[in-house]
């Protein structure tokens, strides 16, 4: 051990006192705060990490809702075309929304529909 004689203000002093009461040397109390600090940055490090991660994923996630938004505006121009007769618009509309998946609602009919009670319920 490296003996070094330090001067220390009043308040310091009455620190240095507490910290001995609790069994803490002076040597401990440094060596604890480096591993605090080190702590610290590896903590800050991690966190910002995890916010970068955050930030990709809220930035893609939103580039492909512009890219939604982006496709829209293109068929609202295709529409506002006068070019265009009805029918060719209608037939665009059609081609645009026509992809959509039934609804609950619609997929319920569907299935009511094809209900065979001769085949599914009583086997003949």
């Amino acid at each position: 051990m490296v003996e070094k004689t330090i001067e220390l203000t009043e308040e310091q002093m009455k620190r240095v006192e507490q910290l001995e009461a609790r069994g803490i040397s002076i040597g401990d109390a440094i060596d604890m705060l480096y591993d605090v600090q080190d702590n610290l940055k590896d903590y800050s490090n991690t966190y910002i990490d995890n916010k970068i991660a955050d930030a990709h994923a809220e930035k893609a996630s939103l580039e492909a809702e512009l890219k939604k938004i982006e496709d829209e505006i293109e068929i609202y121009r295709k529409l506002k075309d006068s070019s265009l007769d009805i029918n060719q618009k209608k037939e665009i509309l059609e081609k645009e929304y026509s992809a959509l998946d039934d609804s609950y609602e619609m997929k319920a009919q569907q299935f009511k529909r094809n209900i065979s009670w001769a085949h599914d319920f009583f086997k003949f």
